[in-house]
């Protein structure tokens, strides 16, 4: 499993409370996506089966607006020109943490 750290991204809270996470776009289609949380500054998005990429340091409205939502949208985009939208599962797990140890340390063959 191939865990990415994203270096930059923006956290988007519509007036509705809508939430936008917007990010790089990565080379292939996300399959099943979702973000887990653990309640505190870091967020990760399974992308695949295989690319979880990490959100951390987000700011605390954002923390809490994205907790509030049982689904939030991720866009990529490079400058204005957005790749691809898709909306994600927000799914909270207090042991996000050890749980990315344990996955990251798996072999790849």
């Amino acid at each position: 499993m191939l865990k990415v750290i994203e270096p930059e991204f923006d956290v988007i809270i519509s007036a509705a409370g809508r939430v936008m996470v917007v990010l790089a776009p990565k080379p292939n289609n996300p399959v099943r996506p979702f973000i887990v949380h653990n309640g505190w500054r870091t967020f990760a998005l399974f992308r695949d089966d295989n690319e979880i990429v990490m959100l951390e340091k987000i700011p605390r409205r954002a923390r809490k607006a994205i907790r509030n939502q049982e689904e939030i949208v991720i866009a990529e985009m490079s400058g204005s020109r957005q790749e691809r939208a898709y909306n994600v599962r927000v799914i909270y797990d207090s042991r996000l943490k050890r749980k990315l140890r344990r996955e990251v340390r798996r072999p790849i063959f």
